[in-house]
């Protein structure tokens, strides 16, 4: 526990109340869902794919960039090779992937009979549900595809309830 964070709040008479909830922050591409999805590598081939096509960068050449700044089109920014109306159709064009592995599939109860429908999140929608306090969900992908991604794990409804704020870059203009 950081040592910055009081343990308990004393408040009128002396009472002690306990600290607020803590925030949780959840990262979307490929924490939520399982690299067997092929989420992941769908949205890299989608990526080297645009760079090559709208700026004559190679996959080689995007795929350092995405190393060295945390994501490709922030690399190409950086650089300078990319402005602001190529970075807000990298978010439209480039994100495409296909979120089908990520619905609901029928579940097994281990003797061979279909109990009905699961989604992969169900232990996180169990977290969620237990946590007290705010949520956010980050992600450097942008906002539509975020979205995508918790409605096709069934989150569709905590997004629009219970999330506190999606913190993306073409959310906060970056």
């Amino acid at each position: 526990r950081p040592a910055l964070l009081p343990r308990a709040v004393r408040v009128r008479g002396g009472s002690a109340a306990p600290p607020p909830p803590a925030l949780l922050v959840l990262d979307v591409d490929g924490t939520l869902y399982p690299p067997s999805s092929g989420v992941e590598s769908q949205l890299a081939a989608s990526i080297r794919t645009w760079c090559a096509a709208e700026l004559s960068v190679g996959a080689d050449e995007a795929d350092a960039l995405h190393r060295a700044h945390g994501s490709t089109i922030g690399g190409l920014a950086a650089s300078g090779r990319a402005d602001g109306a190529a970075v807000r159709r990298f978010y439209d064009e480039a994100y495409g992937a296909d979120l089908r592995a990520l619905l609901a599939r029928p579940e097994d109860d281990g003797t061979g009979a279909r109990t009905g429908y699961g989604h992969a999140s169900t232990g996180l929608a169990a977290l969620l549900a237990a946590h007290g306090g705010p949520v956010a969900v980050a992600s450097n992908s942008p906002y539509a595809h975020v979205c995508g991604v918790l409605r096709a794990l069934g989150l569709g409804g905590w997004l629009a309830e219970r999330c506190a704020m999606v913190l993306t870059p073409d959310s906060l203009a970056v």
